[in-house]
């Protein structure tokens, strides 16, 4: 699933700018980092008529010491990030982390770092 948010937030239509800053060479480091440890996702998924799960937003960051820096989120489906992030936030403390940083173009991001 971890690809399959960054090619979501690579892909998410951002207003005012053209393309995405999560270039291939980014996506590699990124996946680099996914299986070193250190970069997770969290996925939002909605089933179709047919009973498959279809991924509906997410988000993705990368995780050094205690500090969770969150990279990007997108959703496909109304709130589907904020979903994401609502589950992210108690796991991620429950890990041990103890800080969330993140853009502060996500307005999300910055009304739930405060633990």
């Amino acid at each position: 699933a971890f690809a399959d948010v960054i090619a979501g937030c690579a892909a998410a239509p951002r207003p005012n700018q053209d393309g995405t800053w999560i270039a291939p060479e980014f996506q590699t480091a990124y996946f680099d980092l996914h299986r070193l440890g250190f970069a997770h996702s969290f996925e939002c998924w909605y089933p179709d008529e047919g009973g498959h799960l279809l991924l509906a937003g997410g988000l993705y960051g990368v995780q050094i010491g205690r500090v969770f820096f969150g990279e990007s989120m997108f959703a496909w489906q109304n709130d589907a990030s904020k979903i994401a992030f609502a589950h992210a936030v108690p796991f991620l403390q429950r890990c041990g982390i103890a800080l969330m940083i993140a853009s502060k173009t996500h307005r999300i991001w910055r009304v739930s770092a405060r633990s």
